[in-house]
């Protein structure tokens, strides 16, 4: 397929047939629109494939990884932000979870490099940071309305 502008977010598109010519120059047979997150990701895709009939939207899937247990352990722990302590802890084998008191518990889907997304809500993040020893020291909470850094607490022994 190849995208045209038209306006905004908003895009006819033509389909290449290898060996025939295109024609561009009106709007295409089919239009999509971009929809947009508060901090600027493309969400989903709205398609207009028939005139009487709603736009079909495609929502964008997050391509997680999955980790072994003994890769999410290093996660675990709490972290502190001025009064408020996060939880990160695993359930079952594979599954790493987020609670901050006072809202449910998040379920986190690994991006990769220390990257999770959190699963319930759209456009809410949370980035691990390491020391030069590989140990985890701190979590970033990214989200539309800022990013928020807590610290690791760290085991008396």
């Amino acid at each position: 397929m190849w995208l045209k502008h038209d306006n905004y977010d908003v895009f006819d598109f033509f389909e290449v047939v290898p060996g025939e010519e295109m024609y561009t120059t009106d709007s295409g047979p089919t239009r999509m629109q971009f929809e947009l997150s508060k901090t600027g990701e493309v969400e989903s895709i709205a398609v207009d494939l028939e005139a009487s009939v709603k736009p079909l939207i495609f929502t964008k899937q997050l391509p997680h990884k999955e980790l072994a247990k003994a890769d999410l352990e290093k996660y675990v722990g709490e972290y502190t932000l001025g009064n408020t302590t996060a939880k990160i802890y695993i359930k079952g084998d594979k599954t790493l979870y987020l609670f901050v008191p006072g809202q449910p518990e998040y379920e986190l889907a690994a991006l990769g490099s220390d990257k999770f997304a959190l699963k319930a809500v759209s456009g809410y993040f949370v980035q691990f940071s390491s020391n030069d020893k590989g140990l985890i020291t701190d979590v970033t909470f990214m989200q539309p309305n800022g990013n928020f850094k807590a610290v690791k607490k760290t085991d008396a022994k």
